[in-house]
């Protein structure tokens, strides 16, 4: 083994016991490189143009297959409700909740 708690722990099965397969999709898909690109594109053309933002975001939402009928906002990126990166720590690994 590799150190690391397995999926199929109770422990595990008691921290993911909340998730629905919603969760589990946004987080599979969160960690996609090629839907990283994608966001990050996303986002560099936001910047550029700040006014197309949600024709930007929508774009994306569409490539992806995503839809998001109650449009609501995380407080956090730590939260559910956010697909882009995880930050990185000074390590350069992504940080986990």
């Amino acid at each position: 083994m590799s150190g690391k708690s397995s999926w199929r722990s109770p422990a595990a099965a008691g921290h993911y016991a909340g998730h629905d397969l919603a969760d589990f999709a946004q987080e599979f898909l969160r960690r996609n490189p090629d839907y990283q690109r994608d966001f990050a594109a996303t986002e560099e053309r936001i910047a550029a143009q700040p006014g197309r933002a949600d024709q930007e975001r929508e774009g994306l939402a569409g490539r992806w297959g995503l839809s998001f009928p109650l449009r609501p906002r995380p407080a956090s990126i730590m939260q559910p409700g956010y697909l882009g990166p995880r930050p990185e720590c000074r390590h350069g690994h992504s940080r986990r909740p």
